[in-house]
């Protein structure tokens, strides 16, 4: 498994970090590491942009930082733990 064929699969579906470590049969935490290198590799691309649905509670409606890759585990302005994950997608940059 490679992060080219990581990056081939954003630019097919949306995925979470869950759901590609169940496609490449990896630990979420590697999957994670791999999203770090694509996001910091595929800026200087200039055909392909990463996107990231950022996570969101899903009692107050929070939106979290876009830098966050992993799901955060709380919510800093309702406390709730039920925080909805990153989405990543990979499309055609829009010129």
């Amino acid at each position: 498994m490679t992060r080219a064929e990581i990056i081939n699969f954003l630019k097919n579906r949306p995925a979470t970090v869950n759901d590609l470590a169940i496609a490449f049969e990896r630990p979420a935490s590697a999957i994670e590491e791999d999203i770090k290198h694509i996001r910091t590799s595929i800026r200087n691309d200039p055909e392909y942009e990463l996107l990231v649905q950022r996570p969101t509670c899903e009692f107050c409606n929070f939106i979290f930082d876009s830098s966050h890759i992993k799901t955060p585990s709380r919510c800093p302005e309702c406390g709730k733990e039920k925080i909805n994950p990153p989405v990543f997608k990979i499309e055609k940059k829009k010129h």
